[in-house]
């Protein structure tokens, strides 16, 4: 058999690994609880998070077949009945999992790839049990190292949102504080000034989660192209750089990447995003705002820069209660990240304490 991918850090590669695989010759093609398995599970395993697809029978077949274990390997009464306990509990888990899905609050009818094997893995092999748990314990930090990076990508949007509402608040707080009769702003305030934002230099911007949300919001397609060329270089070059290509290669890839960057930069330099576009765009968290002006003044019986700088705070609010909440969901999953690299590694130092005593006793 060829080596099969990782299916917890790319879920796609392992399903296209499986559509290589003639099901005759994967270990468990020949289990007695194969077809049983897939009946269970068909239509239920997905491929990933991202790509929701369920997978097909053959596929879900190959699947259970790479893990079950081969009758034909177990020789001797007593592997014997391990092997027909371990079928029959094998059975009892995915209902299990089913049943306990169907109960949860909203139904979980779907599990992916990941998921699964995390839940199911030991209960398809009659592999030795250290081989089962340290699986198990890698499935559990892959699992949870995902959360961990979705989590930590949504928190850099929405901290990055917060902090433009907050240069937005700011400017408003100077013409509010200003000694002038009459002070206005003006919502054709750039936002795109990298340093409102403490930046050293554009090229540092470009590289910051106020860019990447506020370059939703461009209109030209001049800039739109520049971005666009500019993101499939940097894949292209840490592609490149992952693979661990020849110099050439990965010089070639690095060298685009920066003539890429250098156009993007030029053209950006020339571009505005405004602080009514941005209020007006629903390219983030806190929604779209309606029918802002293009000024607003301070007057004494008509105070319109203090209405919109309430209306612009009260906007930004519920954001900061959710990233409030992000937070703590962030330090919880990181906190069992942590535990299950804790508990890991007191395995396997407890395991290779045992071995040690075993073979010392030899």
């Amino acid at each position: 058999m060829s080596t099969i991918p990782d299916y917890n850090t790319n879920p796609s590669a392992f399903v296209g690994w499986l559509d290589g695989q003639a099901l005759g010759a994967l270990p468990g093609h020949k289990n007695p609880k194969l077809t049983e398995l897939v009946e269970l599970l068909k239509g239920k395993i997905t491929i990933s998070a991202d790509l929701p697809t369920p997978l097909t029978k053959a596929q879900l077949e190959k699947l259970l077949a790479a893990y079950l274990t081969d009758p034909d390997s177990i020789n001797g009464v007593w592997a014997q009945g391990q092997f027909q306990g371990g079928q029959d509990a094998a059975i009892a888990a995915i209902k299990g999992m089913i049943e306990r899905g169907a109960k949860q609050t909203p139904p979980v009818t779907h599990w992916t790839v990941p998921e699964f094997m995390l839940l199911s893995l030991s209960a398809l092999t009659m592999e030795r049990i250290d081989d089962d748990l340290i699986t198990t314990f890698t499935g559990v930090m892959a699992f949870q190292d995902n959360q961990r990076k979705g989590l930590r990508d949504e928190l850099a949007e929405m901290t990055a949102e917060l902090k433009i509402y907050g240069v937005i608040q700011s400017e408003i707080n100077k013409k509010l504080s200003e000694a002038s009769d009459k002070p206005t702003f003006n919502t054709n305030f750039n936002l795109l000034d990298y340093k409102l934002y403490g930046y050293e230099s554009l090229a540092k911007f470009l590289d910051g989660a106020e860019f990447k949300l506020l370059s939703k919001m461009f209109t030209d397609d001049l800039v739109k192209n520049a971005l666009q060329e500019f993101t499939n270089a940097k894949n292209a070059l840490e592609k490149v750089k992952s693979a661990s290509l020849d110099s050439k290669t990965l010089g070639e890839a690095s060298a685009a990447y920066e003539r890429k960057k250098a156009n993007l930069e030029q053209i950006v330099a020339t571009q505005v995003i405004t602080v009514k576009t941005f209020l007006e765009s629903g390219q983030k968290k806190s929604g779209a705002m309606e029918n802002i002006e293009a000024s607003y003044s301070y007057k004494k019986d008509d105070n319109k820069l203090g209405n919109f700088s309430t209306s612009v705070s009260d906007r930004s609010r519920p954001l900061n209660d959710q990233v409030s909440e992000k937070t703590t969901r962030l330090n919880d999953v990181s906190s069992r990240y942590n535990a299950a690299i804790e508990a890991l590694n007191r395995f396997i130092q407890k395991y290779d304490s045992i071995m040690r005593d075993i073979l010392g006793a030899i």
